[in-house]
């Protein structure tokens, strides 16, 4: 066998040392089949022998196989990195607070803007807007509401909910829900009370 010629690793047939595909029976050559090269002994035996990668095979070989190691952690960092941001900024109790207290004082003011556009004409308007208009209105909702509803915070691992107990809801109902330092109030008219009935 001439030594630009080696033996299929499938058929035995000689083919280019070369080749990609044996042309006898059409397998196609992979890294291990050129890793190992069979030739053909004196007694017409087939052994095979190991050939060496040259040294720039190896260094492609070793940068491609970082490259598909990088190439699959990417993802997994970026999940990490998502999950401890997630974490690291879950809203604090004062934070989830106020975004309750936030959705009761704009439930409250669009309800009674609501009853006083009931009202009707210009009379109602100016009762909603006169209502709505005072930081002292707000403050009055507010201090309402903490007599005859409770705010209780619970953190989770990537997040925290906040829910009003009172005596509409003696189990609770979820009024905010916080992720990534952003509370965000979900409150609504018959999640609480303001008079202590229901």
């Amino acid at each position: 066998m001439d030594t630009d010629q080696k033996a299929c690793p499938y058929c035995g047939g000689s083919i280019n040392a070369k080749a990609l595909k044996c042309k006898h029976c059409g397998q196609w050559m992979d890294k291990e089949d050129m890793a190992m090269v069979p030739t053909q002994t004196s007694g017409g035996n087939i052994q095979t022998e190991e050939t060496e990668e040259s040294t720039a095979e190896k260094v492609f070989n070793a940068a491609y196989d970082v490259a598909d190691i990088i190439g699959s952690a990417i993802p997994l960092i970026l999940l990490i990195g998502t999950l401890w941001l997630a974490h690291s900024t879950i809203p604090d109790d004062n934070e989830m607070a106020r975004a309750v207290y936030e959705g009761v004082v704009d439930s409250t003011n669009d309800n009674v803007s609501g009853i006083a556009g009931l009202l009707g004409g210009d009379d109602g308007e100016a009762l909603a807007s006169l209502f709505m208009m005072t930081g002292a209105a707000d403050k009055g909702i507010i201090e309402s509401f903490d007599r005859h509803n409770d705010i209780y915070v619970e953190k989770h691992w990537f997040w925290a909910t906040a829910s009003i107990v009172n005596d509409i809801h003696p189990q609770g109902t979820t009024a905010a829900f916080g992720i990534f330092g952003i509370a965000i109030p979900l409150v609504g008219w018959d999640d609480f009370s303001l008079s202590g009935t229901n």
